[in-house]
């Protein structure tokens, strides 16, 4: 325990096991932590890998708050290939606006990302997220707006659209 940014209660706990051998096998069971009024749990069992050749896997799912995160992860160094994706699906602003000290803020957050790279290859990319019910005290007047993104990585062309509005 202890504080964020020296104002914010920070609280974790953890139970892992860890395998060492030819690779080493980190599978975290169970881990709780609350930063300020933000719970964070996991959904399943955390992994991750770190194979003899090099290769790293991890494979998570994170409750935040009613929201979840999920993440992949699949790096192969010799092969320098990495495929990853990140879900981040119905977070609610209002605590994380409390710990940044946006107090006021509010929305849902919804994001997914992908990287696939191969050797030989460019990568590609993409990020598509929506920020819902977005509204704040600095701009209380205003009718609560989204925020929409959407970038793609293809073949070395970098194609993005973003908006706001309501």
């Amino acid at each position: 325990s202890g504080q964020y940014q020296g104002n914010v209660p920070l609280e974790t706990d953890l139970v892992a096991d860890l395998s060492l051998g030819n690779d080493i096998a980190v599978t975290a069971s169970r881990l709780d932590a609350v930063i300020g009024d933000q719970t964070i749990g996991l959904r399943k069992p955390l992994q991750f890998v770190l194979r003899e050749n090099g290769r790293q896997q991890l494979d998570g799912e994170l409750a935040i708050g009613t929201g979840h995160l999920q993440v992949k992860l699949d790096q192969e160094a010799g092969e320098k290939a990495l495929t990853s994706d990140i879900r981040l699906s119905d977070v609610d602003l209002r605590p994380w606006g409390r710990i940044f000290g946006f107090d006021g803020l509010s929305g849902t957050a919804n994001l997914d990302a992908s990287l696939r790279e191969t050797r030989g290859n460019l990568p590609n990319a993409s990020i598509k997220g929506r920020i819902s019910g977005i509204s704040a005290k600095a701009v209380e007047d205003l009718e609560p707006f989204e925020m929409l993104l959407d970038i793609t990585l293809s073949d070395g062309t970098l194609i993005g659209q973003a908006s706001l509005g309501n």
